[in-house]
């Protein structure tokens, strides 16, 4: 058969179950319409900027926690690209409350709360901000 593609000779033969011709809706709007309002388009860009922060706090504790358990470890390379991406992007939050909630001295230690606390609230914005 020139000129057929082979996944539809696939779909033909019953291979592959045929995709449905819309694989991704419009978006339902308050006005009926399929077009998107622009608060809704608002909501998913800050969404997205809150939801790579998130992914940003993610690489930041793995990195700690590498740090932490190999004291003599530094990252190199395409690692230290990641590190210093994630550090960046995360410094000015946790430094900010760190101001606003000191670490917490127990006896001989200090425990700091404000990654935690930072990631908390991070996730409840993902939670309000969803779409």
């Amino acid at each position: 058969m020139p000129g057929v593609r082979v996944y539809d000779r696939l779909v033909s033969v019953g291979a592959y179950p045929r995709a449905p011709p819309s694989a991704a809706p419009p978006l339902p709007t308050s006005d009926g319409k399929d077009t998107v309002s622009p608060i809704h388009a608002v909501q998913t860009v800050l969404y997205l900027v809150v939801f790579l922060f998130f992914v940003a706090l993610i690489v930041r504790f793995v990195f700690d926690w590498i740090q932490y358990f190999s004291r003599d470890w530094r990252p190199r390379g395409p690692v230290l690209v990641f590190a210093e991406g994630a550090y960046s992007a995360t410094d000015p939050a946790v430094k900010a409350l760190r101001r606003l909630l000191p670490p917490l001295p127990l006896g001989a230690i200090r425990l700091d709360l404000a990654f935690p606390v930072l990631m908390i609230v991070t996730i409840i914005l993902l939670g309000v901000l969803a779409p």
